[in-house]
C-alpha cells in the first residue's frame, strides 16, 4: 500500500525530470517565504501596525511596480544567464527584507509612522531586487521544461504552491489567536526570510540557466527585440486581455482581505484559514483546467475561469450586509480561488506557447513590465477606493472589478490559438454557437475534484 502511494506521489516528478522537479522544490519554499513576507500577510501586518488602507494599497503595489525595471534587464540576463542572476538576486532580496522583523520594536519606539517606514523600506528593497533579477525565472523554465510537458508542469506547480499555501494558512490560524500581538508578525517575517534563503539550495542545483548566445546574423538591440515583441500579432491581443485580468486578479484579493478584516471584523487567523480551505478546493480542480486548455486552448478556458471571478465579485457587490456570514464569505473565497487558479495557470501556459524562444528574455521583460504596471495601479486604486471601509465603497469596487473581468472574458472567447479551430472540428466541451452552455459544461467537468486528482496521478505514471 505504502509503495503504491509513494509511486503515485513520485510519478508526476518522474515525468517532469530532475530539472523541473528541483525548480518545484525551490518554488515550494519560495511560496512559504512569500506567504509569510508579502501577499495577504503583508496586508494584515500593515493593518496591525495601524497603516491606513490607502497606504496599504501603495505597499501592496511596490512589488508589481518594481517589476517594471525588468524591461532594462534583458541584455544583462542574456549575458549573465538566468541561474547566476536569480541565485544572486534571491540571496540579496531575503537579506534586505530582514529589517521588517523589527517592526514591533519600531512601533514601540516610534509608533505607527516609524514602523511603517521600516516596513516600507524593507519591502521596497525586497521588491526592487526581485524585479531586477526575476526576469530569469520564466526564461529558465522555458529552457528546462519540454514543450509537451508545459501544461502538466504548471498543473503540478499550482498544486505544489497551493499545497504550501494550505499548510501555511492552517499554521497561521493555529499560531494566531484572536487579534495577534505584533511579535507574532515578527516571527512570521523571520520564518519567511529563513524559507527564502533555504530555497536557494534547490535553485543552485537546477541545470541550465546559462548565458544565451545571440544566434542572429546581426546582433539585435533590446529596443529592436521589444519592437518585434509588441508587433507580434499572435502575442499582442493576448497580452492586452491579460492586462485586464491582471488588474482584477491583483485588486480582488486585496479588496476581499480588507473587506473581511475591516468591514466584517474577522481576525487574521480565520482570514488565513478561509484562504487555506479555498486553496485546498482550488488545488483539486487545477488539473481539470489545464486538461481543458490542452484540448480546447487557453483562451476559452481562461474565459470560463474568469466568469467565476465575475460571479464571486458580483455576489460580493450585490449581497446585503446582513447575509455576509462566515459561510457566505467562505463560499465566495472558494469560487474566487477556483476561478483565479484556472485563469492564471492556463494564462501561464498560453504565454509559454506564444513566445519566440530566440527572444524569450524580451518577451518575459515586456510581459513582466506591462502586467506589473497594471497590477501596481490596481493595488493603489483598490486601497484608495475602499478607504473608510463603508459598505458602499466595497460594493462599487467589487462590481467594477466584476464588469472589467466580464468584458475581458467575452473578448477571450474570440481570441484564436494555434492548433485550435472550433469551426473546423467538433470539441467535447465547447461549442462557439452555445457559449453559455459550453461554459456550464466546463464547470461540470472541472468541479469533480476527486476525479481530477486521481486522473492527474494516473496520467503521470
Amino acid at each position: 500500500m505504502m509503495d503504491s502511494f509513494s509511486h503515485l506521489v513520485a510519478a508526476p516528478f518522474v515525468r517532469l525530470g530532475r530539472g523541473p522537479t528541483l525548480f518545484l522544490g525551490f518554488i515550494a519554499l519560495n511560496m512559504l517565504s512569500c506567504a509569510a513576507l508579502i501577499d495577504q500577510m503583508l496586508v494584515l501586518h500593515a493593518r496591525a501596525l495601524g497603516i491606513g488602507t490607502g497606504w496599504v494599497g501603495v505597499l501592496n503595489a511596490l512589488l508589481p511596480f518594481a517589476m517594471m525595471v525588468s524591461i532594462f534587464m534583458t541584455a544583462t540576463a542574456q549575458r549573465l544567464g538566468s541561474k547566476r542572476l536569480l541565485i544572486s538576486g534571491w540571496t540579496m532580496r531575503n537579506i534586505m527584507i530582514t529589517p521588517i522583523v523589527l517592526t514591533p520594536l519600531a512601533y514601540k519606539w516610534w509608533g505607527t509612522h516609524g514602523a511603517a517606514i521600516v516596513l516600507f523600506l524593507g519591502v521596497a528593497m525586497f521588491c526592487l531586487v526581485r524585479a531586477i533579477t526575476g526576469i530569469g525565472w520564466s526564461s529558465w523554465l522555458h529552457e528546462i521544461v519540454a514543450e509537451e510537458n508545459r501544461g502538466f508542469y504548471f498543473t503540478v506547480e499550482s498544486v505544489v504552491a497551493r499545497g504550501m499555501g494550505i499548510l501555511f494558512g492552517v499554521a497561521v490560524f493555529l499560531f494566531f489567536s484572536g487579534q495577534p500581538a505584533l511579535w507574532k508578525f515578527s516571527v512570521m517575517s523571520a520564518f519567511g526570510v529563513s524559507a527564502g534563503l533555504a530555497s536557494i539550495w534547490f535553485l543552485a542545483r537546477v541545470p541550465g540557466g546559462g548565458p544565451v548566445p545571440d544566434t542572429s546574423a546581426q546582433p539585435r538591440s533590446s529596443r529592436d527585440e521589444y519592437r518585434r515583441v509588441l508587433g507580434d500579432h499572435y502575442f499582442r491581443p493576448f497580452l492586452v486581455l491579460m492586462l485586464a485580468g491582471t488588474f482584477v486578479g491583483t485588486a480582488q484579493p486585496l479588496v476581499f482581505t480588507l473587506f473581511m478584516r475591516d468591514h466584517l471584523g474577522f481576525p487574521p487567523g480565520p482570514i488565513m484559514l478561509i484562504g487555506a480551505i479555498a486553496s485546498a478546493v482550488a488545488m483539486c480542480t487545477v488539473h481539470r483546467w489545464t486538461r481543458i486548455a490542452d484540448s480546447h486552448g487557453s483562451p476559452v478556458t481562461m474565459a470560463a475561469a474568469g466568469f467565476l471571478i465575475v460571479a464571486a465579485m458580483g455576489m460580493l457587490g450585490l449581497a446585503g450586509h446582513d447575509r455576509l456570514g462566515v459561510w457566505f464569505i467562505g463560499l465566495l473565497a472558494i469560487v474566487l480561488a477556483v476561478g483565479s487558479s484556472g485563469f492564471f495557470v492556463t494564462a501561464a501556459r498560453s504565454f509559454m506557447h506564444r513566445i519566440d524562444a530566440s527572444m524569450r528574455h524580451a518577451y518575459v521583460a515586456v510581459w513582466s513590465t506591462a502586467t506589473a504596471l497594471f497590477a501596481g495601479t490596481a493595488s493603489i486604486l483598490a486601497g484608495v477606493l475602499v478607504r473608510g471601509g463603508s459598505h458602499q465603497a466595497f460594493t462599487l469596487t467589487a462590481l467594477g472589478l466584476a464588469l472589467l473581468m466580464a468584458a475581458a472574458c467575452v473578448a477571450l472567447l474570440r481570441l484564436p490559438e494555434r492548433g485550435v479551430d472550433f469551426e473546423a472540428h467538433d470539441y467535447e466541451l465547447f461549442d462557439p454557437g452555445q457559449p453559455v452552455l459550453s461554459i456550464l459544461r466546463m464547470y461540470g467537468y472541472v468541479l469533480k475534484p476527486m476525479a481530477a486528482s486521481a486522473h492527474m496521478l494516473k496520467t503521470a505514471k
